[in-house]
């Protein structure tokens, strides 16, 4: 193995706790008022994001969706990584190419925390 493939991997492996953390803290914080009460109003950033990830071709759980796009701005405004760290971490999880990754980072960013987008 190569000295810098392991600096490599040992890089990502650290992204992937913070994102992970994330991920179930945001779970525990969103995805009971989406499941819980059946009169449940969607925010207009919900249907927004839903709507931007459905138009990139990203098909998931709406409760889902939203609770990670949460979630993706809990790890970025932690610190914790980067957007590309982001992406990494969304494209193992699911399996995606690194396009559709970035298209749900990016749309979480410019729906729920706008401040974090690179521009």
């Amino acid at each position: 193995m190569c000295v810098a493939t392991g600096q490599r991997d040992a890089q990502h492996a650290d992204v992937k706790s913070p994102l992970v953390a994330a991920l179930t803290s945001a779970a525990v914080l969103l995805a009971a008022p989406a499941h819980a009460d059946p009169g449940y109003d969607s925010s207009p950033e919900d249907d927004a994001f839903i709507a931007a990830i459905t138009g990139d071709g990203i098909t998931m759980n709406r409760a889902d969706a939203i609770t990670e796009g949460h979630a993706v701005c809990m790890f970025l405004l932690s610190g914790s990584g980067s957007m590309m760290d982001a992406m990494i971490q969304a494209k193992q999880q699911h399996s995606w190419n690194m396009t559709e990754a970035a298209h749900f980072v990016d749309r979480s960013v410019q729906n729920y925390c706008p401040s974090r987008a690179p521009f």
